[in-house]
């Protein structure tokens, strides 16, 4: 139930109050990937570096995704990470290479 509250207040962008929900299904059930890769999500901007964490947490959860790849190359991409970016892309679209978005 909390897991689909915060993902409503995601999608009303409500951050900060779907981080403290998300916070809480993780403690609860840390493996809970969806969670792990809502939670670094919610992250602002100014705080790259819990995101990509979260996003690696994400991605181990998700070995076949691209989601969690092309999310760390967004945030590389916007820290002008360049080179971190086209590899987090490259990474995304081995996994799927109709996966458009990571064709920046």
């Amino acid at each position: 139930d909390r897991f689909l509250e915060a993902a409503f207040a995601v999608a009303r962008g409500r951050y900060a109050t779907a981080a403290t929900l998300l916070d809480q299904v993780i403690a609860d059930r840390p493996a809970h990937a969806a969670a792990q890769f809502c939670l670094a999500y919610c992250y602002p901007a100014g705080d790259a570096e819990r995101a990509l964490e979260r996003y690696d947490v994400a991605r181990v959860l998700l070995p076949n995704d691209p989601r969690p790849y092309f999310r760390r190359g967004l945030i590389y991409a916007e820290t002008r990470r360049w080179a971190a970016a086209a590899g987090e892309f490259t990474r995304a679209l081995a996994l799927d290479p109709e996966y458009a978005a990571a064709y920046k």
